[in-house]
């Protein structure tokens, strides 16, 4: 059976992480100030860069902009990378549970590791 055409694709997942991330750049911005959040893209550019390519050099520029930041600095730099991924991890909660929906909906049949699926197949 083909999937339904209204199922969300990879990039509908993209686009709403990219809003929520430009969000949260806002908040940044009105609540921690540009200082912040500044550091946080420079950090998120620079690892993103690394992640595609290694550059030793690169990496040791970045960890030496860490350990130079003053600690309250660093911690809302933190806050701010750990609410980013909380924030991609409901994105894609949400993402794979209206397929879901959608999937049973068109007749689809359930997906593995679900539990009625997981019933069924005892």
């Amino acid at each position: 059976m083909n999937a339904p055409e209204n199922l969300l694709t990879d990039d509908h997942l993209r686009a709403q992480v990219k809003l929520l991330g430009t969000l949260l750049g806002q908040v940044l911005l009105q609540f921690a100030g540009e200082d912040v959040f500044e550091a946080v893209e420079t950090l998120r550019r620079g690892f993103a860069e690394l992640h595609q390519q290694e550059d030793q050099q690169r990496r040791t520029e970045l960890m030496a902009m860490i350990d130079a930041m003053p600690a309250t600095k660093v911690e809302l730099v933190v806050r701010a990378f750990s609410s980013y991924f909380m924030l991609v991890n409901v994105a894609e909660e949400s993402f794979s549970h209206r397929n879901r929906r959608r999937m049973l909906s068109h007749g689809m049949p359930l997906w593995e590791g679900s539990f009625d699926r997981t019933v069924a197949d005892l």
